[in-house]
């Protein structure tokens, strides 16, 4: 329970929006999307101001109150869900763009702005924050920085890292650390805010964000189908080759995938009469569209004239792009009717990925012959999502070893973007060496010597 005299000296450095009690809580703060082990919060703390964050950060040291951080609550592997004895910071107060400087290309904007907020903000403006994935509207550039998010368009424009320039952060003890530049180029010594991107709140909490922008671009999209993967690899190849870094997403899924998606989302059809082993969404960015389609659809016949695939359709507007990423994101209705599952999103590069997912589908065919086996993701830069149908929480941890072992084994890691959290902290070893997990510790042990700062996630 949270001390009396914790509650008292809390009273007296926050206003009367901020404090939330009981019932008043809400069921949204007890639990992320995961929807595993829900615990609602002893307190919830809403600061309006990193001022206040401040006070209260310094209170919970002071106290050894430990808390957890929250945004959009849109991550899948526990991060902001509370532990017993827990207080729950949100950040959704901390909300709103404070500039877009035109000629610096970038916008900074608090942490508690949802991605899709910033996205049409710029937009505007004619530019375009490039980050973009699922839970844009839900998810928050607070979130987005902690968790290093990567999302559909990492192959061209990098994840959250490659996109952030400056950051606010405040300290477990309190401190505000600010490093709000808007330059590219700062070689004055140690980076210190790339210690807080991907940390997923558990060195110090983000409170405002400078992100990059890039002209805005016409995109062209294709849903194409695949016989083998040998031949996913080389489109994947073609493409690069052919547009020349234009290349933005290369999304592909399994035929199980597309059936499952197929079957569960209302209104969804497959853009083909036939079924095809693999399915690729492709798009391209291009900065000049005079031309571009003519260009699009000339690498298009490439690939079938090599019978890299053996069908596309064309995006011809906005409405056609959205049905064929509807599909893509589709897994949403898959996983809300599925029940008891694992959900990994490991990341293995490309000349190993085929091996990989064989090893893993034959080792679950073997031992969970019954159960439904999903894969689909982003090829482009490694990433691979994996979805298992689990009757037991012991059949859960049987299905992660499959897939973190193997992951290990053919030199990837156990999460490309989704990051460790509560859930799947206790597998870091199989792909971080001993040393690197030490030195995590150390710097743990030492931005939060009293370990109150989002404990038990990242490293048991």
């Amino acid at each position: 329970m949270v001390n009396g005299e914790f509650l008292s000296q809390l009273a007296a450095v926050v206003d009367d929006k901020t404090m939330v009690a009981g019932a008043d809580i809400g069921a949204a703060h007890s639990v992320d999307t995961s929807g595993e082990y829900p615990c609602l919060p002893e307190l919830l703390l809403r600061p309006g101001s990193t001022e206040e964050l401040s006070a209260i950060i310094k209170l919970c040291g002071t106290h050894q109150q430990p808390y957890v951080v929250q945004g959009g609550m849109t991550g899948v592997s526990g991060g902001a869900t509370p532990n017993p004895g827990e207080v729950a910071i949100s950040l959704m107060r901390l909300r709103g763009i404070e500039e877009i400087d035109e000629n610096a290309f970038t916008v900074t904007a608090r942490a508690g702005t949802p991605l899709e907020e910033i996205q049409q903000a710029v937009a505007v403006k004619g530019l375009s924050f490039p980050l973009d994935i699922g839970a844009r509207g839900s998810c928050t550039v607070g979130g987005i920085a902690a968790t290093n998010a990567g999302g559909n368009q990492v192959i061209r424009y990098g994840v959250a890292r490659n996109l952030i320039l400056g950051l606010e952060v405040v300290l477990a003890d309190g401190t505000v650390l600010t490093s709000l530049t808007k330059v590219l180029k700062n070689n004055t010594g140690y980076d210190l805010k790339q210690l807080f991107i991907g940390s997923e709140g558990t060195l110090g909490v983000i409170t405002r964000v400078v992100l990059r922008l890039v002209p805005q671009c016409e995109t062209f999209t294709t849903f194409c189908a695949v016989n083998s993967f040998s031949d996913v690899l080389q489109l994947f190849r073609l493409s690069n080759q052919y547009f020349s870094g234009a290349v933005s997403a290369f999304e592909v899924m399994w035929q199980d995938y597309m059936a499952a998606v197929l079957a569960a989302g209302e209104d969804l059809t497959s853009p083909f009469a036939e079924q095809y082993p693999f399915y690729v969404l492709l798009e391209i960015d291009v900065e000049r569209p005079d031309g571009a389609m003519e260009w699009f659809e000339n690498g298009l016949a490439q690939a079938l004239e090599q019978e890299l695939i053996q069908d596309a359709v064309i995006a011809k507007t906005d409405s056609e792009r959205e049905k064929l990423w509807r599909i893509r994101e589709g897994i949403g209705e898959v996983v809300a009717q599925m029940g008891l599952a694992v959900h990994c999103d490991v990341a293995v590069d490309a000349s190993g990925l085929e091996a990989y997912v064989t090893e893993v589908e034959r080792n679950i065919g073997e031992q969970f012959p019954d159960n439904q086996l999903l894969v689909f993701g982003h090829l482009g830069d490694g990433n691979l999502h994996i979805t298992v149908s689990a009757n037991s929480e012991a059949e859960k941890t049987a299905l992660y070893n499959i897939i973190f072992s193997s992951a290990a084994r053919h030199g990837g890691m156990i999460s490309g973007e989704h990051g460790l959290g509560s859930l799947k902290r206790d597998y870091l070893s199989y792909t971080r060496t001993e040393a690197e997990v030490q030195w995590m510790r150390k710097l743990k042990q030492l931005f939060d010597p009293n370990n109150c700062l989002n404990p038990h996630r990242v490293l048991g």
